[in-house]
């Protein structure tokens, strides 16, 4: 009876340990995407700022 009451313990333990690192994963991989996306921002920006500058370069 104890050692099924030990087990089970064990079981919800481990089972929270998985849930938790899952989570902390899942947080990593959203924050890794968010980064990129805004790097992504900044060369899209960098290269609006080119295509400007050579359309105004062109029209003098």
């Amino acid at each position: 009876m104890i050692d099924e009451e030990v087990a089970r313990n064990l079981e919800a333990q481990l089972q929270a340990e998985l849930e938790e690192e899952e989570r902390l994963a899942r947080q990593k991989e959203e924050e890794a995407n968010i980064a990129l996306v805004a790097e992504w921002d900044d060369v899209q920006a960098m290269m609006d700022a080119d295509h400007e500058l050579a359309e105004s370069l062109q029209a003098e």
